[in-house]
């Protein structure tokens, strides 16, 4: 039998009601980091789904109740591993207009927390392997399913695979890009700079100095400065490098000139640049003021969230997807890099080349009425099923 023919099989495994019923009962089953055991409940619902199938799996522990899933339909062994990664968290309902667990259909459009972001890709990513299974295509290089905790805070789930397995040779991350193929996003840096002063009465101010005041000097140099540092490099599908002064604290009442005044700056950078670069930066803004001002002291202390993504157009999971695509929905996708970060970067910083693509649009992603489009979930399931064959065959 044919690859082609192969697919066709495994599409005709493809139900429907069953994608979207799985959805809707993953949208029922609350898992954002405000509950007491998080995602607990939704990993174990995932593993009992793929358990009734037939479908190897086994709870993965993160850390105390949080698990990923990990679920499997092996290959022979001689062929390309592709993983199938997405979150079971989602970000808790703060100031939803709607029923956030009562997955409503209206208008061709499915309601509810984590529709779009993520659980529509679990459904979608669980359903090509439930099709690949009961088609018995005979693969070459396994397809696995990692259901993963934390994406929404800390990425503690694809972290934990990253470092520990299981391993493969290319990813599909799934988030929300209306069935568009991401291969580029800037990943994330944060500058945290304290300035030191001297505490002192605020009737004698002159006998402080005065934290809050330095920070302002810190604030016009970045504000002058970090924006000639970071246009020097442009990335076709990203623009260029962007900053935010997120987070400023100083000060302890008004009678009390502050000795301390801390400033976050969240920035996202593009492939290329990362938290060595970033320092850099940060270091030689705060030696210019330096020299200018005998009195001025500064810490600096860095993090990092997300390392950027860029894999290129050319890689063979991008150009399976592509033909995926354009067979289920009837045209080419738009190759494009996100806005966002996401859990792709971090594998593909793991030896693990990776994309993003999914049902639905971000913008419903954390939204006071979260939706994707039913027709979207089902084709992304026939995407993924098609893609699973192409590559693991």
């Amino acid at each position: 039998m044919s690859k082609e023919e192969f697919k066709r099989k495994a599409l005709s495994q493809i139900e429907d009601d069953e994608v979207i019923k799985l959805l809707q009962d993953a949208v029922r089953i609350p898992s954002h980091k405000d509950l007491p055991d998080q995602e607990k409940e939704m990993a174990e619902f995932f593993a009992s789904w793929f358990d009734k199938r037939g479908i190897e799996v086994e709870l993965q522990r993160v850390e105390g109740p949080r698990q990923n899933v990990i679920a499997r339909v092996r290959g022979e062994g001689d062929g390309s591993t592709l993983m199938y990664n997405s979150h079971l968290d989602t970000k808790p309902p703060y100031n939803m207009t709607i029923e956030p667990y009562d997955p409503v259909i209206k208008d061709g459009n499915l309601y509810g927390r984590g529709s779009v972001d993520a659980k529509a890709q679990l459904a979608a990513f669980a359903s090509a392997l439930l099709a690949v299974k009961r088609a018995k295509i005979p693969l070459r290089g396994d397809l696995i399913f990692t259901g993963v905790v934390g994406e929404e805070w800390d990425s503690k789930g694809t972290l934990y695979i990253a470092k520990n397995g299981p391993k493969a040779d290319m990813a599909v991350v799934g988030e929300p890009t209306k069935l568009e193929i991401c291969i580029a996003h800037k990943g994330i840096v944060r500058a945290t700079i304290t300035t030191i002063g001297k505490a002192a009465h605020s009737s004698v101010p002159h006998l402080g100095i005065n934290a809050i005041s330095k920070m302002g000097k810190v604030i016009r140099a970045i504000e002058e400065e970090l924006p000639k540092k970071l246009e020097g490099k442009s990335h076709p599908l990203l623009g260029k490098s962007t900053y935010s002064l997120g987070v400023i604290n100083g000060g302890v009442q008004p009678s009390i000139v502050p000795d301390k005044c801390s400033l976050t700056v969240d920035l996202r950078v593009l492939p290329g640049i990362w938290i060595e670069d970033v320092k850099e930066y940060f270091e030689e803004i705060l030696e210019n003021i330096k020299r200018e001002d005998p009195e001025f002291k500064a810490e600096l202390s860095m993090s990092s969230r997300q390392p950027p993504l860029d894999t290129s157009e050319s890689h063979p999971i991008v150009q399976a997807l592509k033909r995926s695509v354009n067979e289920i929905v009837g045209r080419m996708p738009k190759v494009t890099g996100a806005p966002f970060d996401t859990d792709a970067s971090i594998l593909a910083n793991a030896g693990i080349p990776s994309v993003v693509c999914g049902a639905g649009d971000v913008r419903y992603a954390h939204a006071a009425v979260e939706l994707v489009p039913v027709g979207e979930v089902i084709a992304a399931a026939k995407i993924f099923t098609l893609t699973a064959v192409e590559i693991c065959c």
